[in-house]
């Protein structure tokens, strides 16, 4: 389930200036559970910039969340899936501390990943 995934993320996730880097992808799920689990994480972690990706058939649902530790150093969850969003093929956006993109290809995922972990960890360093 997305909470299992969730909590294997974050308990491998590095830490950069005090914040847990969380990126990855989680099991298809509705955003609200991917908003459940970004929440847990958040509250879990102490301090977190995360992004989850989902697949669903040939959609991507990208959910970004940063705690008050990420945002003092500046970094914004709008502006990461700005950042990462277009290797899905696709777009989004959203406020500070929680932002939603999505896409429509799913074999942008992994270069996705790589790239949303070097820019939280090149912003938060």
């Amino acid at each position: 389930a997305v909470m299992d995934v969730a909590a294997t993320l974050l308990g491998s996730a590095p830490s950069v200036s005090g914040v847990s880097i969380v990126v990855g992808q989680v099991p298809e799920a509705p955003v609200d559970a991917l908003r459940g689990a970004v929440d847990w994480i958040r509250d879990k972690s102490g301090g977190a910039a995360v992004l989850l990706l989902s697949a669903s058939g040939d959609e991507v649902t990208l959910l970004a969340a940063m705690s008050k530790g990420a945002l003092d150093k500046g970094v914004k969850a709008g502006d990461l899936i700005k950042e990462i969003a277009p290797l899905v093929g696709g777009r989004g956006g959203g406020r500070p501390d929680m932002a939603q993109g999505g896409g429509s290809d799913v074999s942008g995922i992994p270069g996705a990943i790589e790239r949303a972990k070097t820019w939280l960890s090149e912003r938060l360093g």
